[in-house]
């Protein structure tokens, strides 16, 4: 097992040059593709921290409605909302469109993305930060959440 880390997006070939104890060898040998893709991050506004668990939900702007409705990514294999991961990162693939996103936690603010437009599909990683939510309110909004009445 290995692990690679790059500094820059784009892509690329991965070979390996290979001997084993008879010295049987293979040079250079082709055995894929790779691409780096943006990757966003979802941290807490205080402290900085990446929120594992963070939800990304996607909605689309509809021309019948003239509003932003959830996005139907079943069709793609796509979850939505995503799940922010370890450290609050995320990846998410969209096709071509007009998009909002709404990232929430339990016990923090909501946040809504402006609309921004996709000419075709890519991979979008926008960071944000969330801010706890705080006395009495952030407590029943918190309740609310929890039994989905907010």
């Amino acid at each position: 097992m290995g692990k690679l880390s790059f500094s820059e997006l784009g892509g690329g070939e991965i070979a390996v040059f290979a001997k084993d104890a008879f010295d049987n060898q293979t040079d250079k040998k082709n055995i894929g593709k790779f691409v780096v893709e943006p990757v966003g991050k979802v941290s807490d506004l205080s402290d900085g921290g990446g929120l594992a668990g963070a939800q990304i939900k996607v909605f689309v702007f509809s021309e019948e409605s003239k509003s932003f409705v959830r996005w139907q990514s079943e069709a793609y294999g796509i979850d939505n909302p995503v799940e922010a991961g370890e450290g609050g990162i995320y990846s998410l693939l969209l096709p071509a469109g007009r998009y909002q996103l709404l990232i929430q936690r339990a016990g923090y603010l909501r946040t809504r993305s402006t609309e921004f437009i996709l000419p075709k599909t890519q991979f979008v990683g926008f960071d944000f930060e969330l801010r706890r939510r705080e006395g009495f309110r952030g407590v029943l909004e918190d309740i609310l959440e929890k039994i989905n009445l907010f």
